[in-house]
């Protein structure tokens, strides 16, 4: 393990994220303040429309940042020991700190690729991207990248030449194979991020379903539902063969197994309740919006509950 290039590459991509990071927030900030003020002022529209483009941009540009970050991981950072095949960790870019900045991403590709046409979707779909970006940033994503995979990059540095340097390999060998390297790490969390994404772009169609009475939200909503729930359903699945490799034991109960499972019957509920939309209209944008209440609590399971997907 090279520790003094992991250090380094660490240091100029922290650096290099500040510059991001402010971008990112004054960016968020402006667009929050723009789409509040566009509703009186329409004069206002172009400059919130240049400022989502240029939003989207920044995230994108800080998500090739991390990229790189990670490349400079794989290339530093792995196990290489007399006996013992060469490890190399290839860390994925949706874990600790980096999974708002994922979600944020994906919802900054969605916004890219869609059109909406009415005024509160497309408010809607400003108002979640500058949040997502001020979030991204929040959340440590540059600040403090990958806390718990860089304490323990340090503790191995400290046990290296001890008595305990070969345990502590054996711990880090099984932590690149069953976690970070992967292959279900890579299909399974991404699918669950890219789901969130798409569910939460439909929330705008839910509020208006909520208090008016118009096809344009029902487009939205099966525009975005349909494959946030396809991707759910794919990333619950996938999870499965993973606990079994990973875990072997009794997870089923795992707090955040349950919480996405609950999750995922509250949307499969909301694609029954939309055949009968004309009697269950207003039904079916509360229900919209209790499944996003219950996502938001799945994802903060990791943090609040204890089982095999607590962080840290």
């Amino acid at each position: 393990m090279n520790i003094q290039g992991y250090l380094q590459i660490r240091d100029s991509f922290i650096n290099g994220g500040l510059i991001i990071s402010g971008f990112i927030v004054t960016l968020s900030l402006l667009l929050l303040l723009l789409t509040f003020l566009s509703h009186r002022r329409r004069t206002l529209r172009l400059h919130a429309e240049m400022i989502e483009k240029l939003l989207i941009a920044t995230i994108m540009a800080g998500f090739l940042l991390i990229i790189y970050f990670h490349v400079g991981i794989s290339r530093n950072v792995f196990i290489s020991h007399p006996g013992m095949e060469t490890v190399r960790f290839y860390v994925p870019p949706w874990i600790e700190t980096e999974k708002l900045y994922f979600w944020a991403l994906i919802i900054s590709v969605i916004r890219l690729l869609s059109s909406p046409v009415d005024d509160l979707h497309i408010a809607g779909s400003r108002l979640i991207l500058a949040s997502f970006g001020i979030l991204a940033v929040v959340s440590g994503s540059f600040s403090n990248p990958l806390p718990f995979f860089h304490r323990e990059v340090m503790i191995w540095g400290l046990v290296r030449g001890s008595t305990d340097e070969l345990q502590y390999l054996a711990y880090m060998v099984s932590r690149a194979r069953y976690f970070y390297n992967s292959v279900y790490m890579w299909i399974h969390p991404p699918a669950l991020f890219v789901s969130y994404a798409f569910l939460t772009m439909s929330l705008p169609g839910f509020i208006g379903m909520m208090f008016r009475k118009k096809t344009d939200d029902l487009s939205l909503i099966y525009r975005y539902l349909r494959p946030g729930y396809l991707f759910l359903t794919a990333g619950l699945i996938l999870g499965y063969p993973w606990a079994v490799e990973a875990w072997r034991g009794s997870w089923w109960w795992d707090p955040k197994i349950t919480g996405s499972l609950v999750m995922w019957a509250f949307y499969t509920a909301i694609l029954h309740t939309m055949i009968y939309r004309r009697r269950l209209y207003r039904f079916t944008g509360i229900t919209g919006m209790v499944s996003f209440i219950f996502l938001v609590y799945t994802y903060l399971l990791t943090y609040i509950s204890t089982g095999v997907h607590a962080y840290g």
